[in-house]
């Protein structure tokens, strides 16, 4: 199975999901990384999440561990609840 993973902010850095999440390859699943929504539109995140049958959100509403700049917009709203 393909899994989504939006990750990565100050408080949830991406090598914490990445690594409790590693075991989980070992069982066949798939990863999928957005680790900076530098630049994510909602329309790629929905056309990643439409090729994808679970989606993880990790992340608060920052680009990234390194930019807390907040990067939810109601068209990244609108994929999710797409």
């Amino acid at each position: 199975m393909k899994i989504l993973v939006v990750c990565d902010d100050y408080w949830h850095p991406a090598r914490t999901s990445r690594a409790g999440l590693a075991p989980l390859t070992d069982h066949g699943f798939e990863f999928d990384w957005i680790e900076s929504a530098d630049g994510l539109t909602g329309v790629a995140l929905a056309e990643r999440m439409d090729s994808t049958p679970l989606v993880i959100l990790t992340k608060s509403n920052n680009i990234s561990a390194a930019d807390q700049t907040p990067w939810m917009t109601p068209d990244i709203e609108a994929a999710f609840a797409d």
